[in-house]
């Protein structure tokens, strides 16, 4: 398994709903002359019936808040325009963190240990 860690700037962002109705986000990194988006992860649960409006997490705010305090800044909106450091493993962004020190925000390892009840300290 191939993993480096590359610096970027983050020039986009998106919270809300993709066309399914899920509500998640991206995060656009420039890594000079690579560009790759982080997120994907639904943010909200599968609803119960199919009219029904898939009901938001603690698991989605506690990603929103993770991801905000690795990189570095006390907003969403003020991620865009943030430099950072990405972990890329076998071609896939897996975490975010700070440009200079060591806060790190790996959304697999966090998503694994949410599914088996564990918590990560923040």
């Amino acid at each position: 398994m191939s993993k480096e860690i590359i610096n970027g700037k983050i020039d986009n962002t998106v919270l809300g709903y993709e066309d399914h109705g899920i509500f998640t986000f991206s995060i656009g990194i420039d890594m000079g002359g690579l560009y790759q988006g982080f997120g994907g992860y639904p943010l909200d649960c599968k609803q119960h019936k199919p009219d029904d409006i898939r009901p938001g997490t603690s698991y989605g705010m506690e990603v929103i808040i993770r991801i905000v305090r690795a990189v570095g800044v006390d907003s969403w909106e003020k991620l865009k325009g943030s430099y950072c450091r990405v972990c890329r493993k076998d071609g896939m962004l897996v975490a975010i963190g700070h440009i200079v020190e060591d806060k790190w925000f790996d959304i697999k390892e966090f998503s694994e240990a949410w599914e088996r009840g564990e918590r990560i300290p923040a």
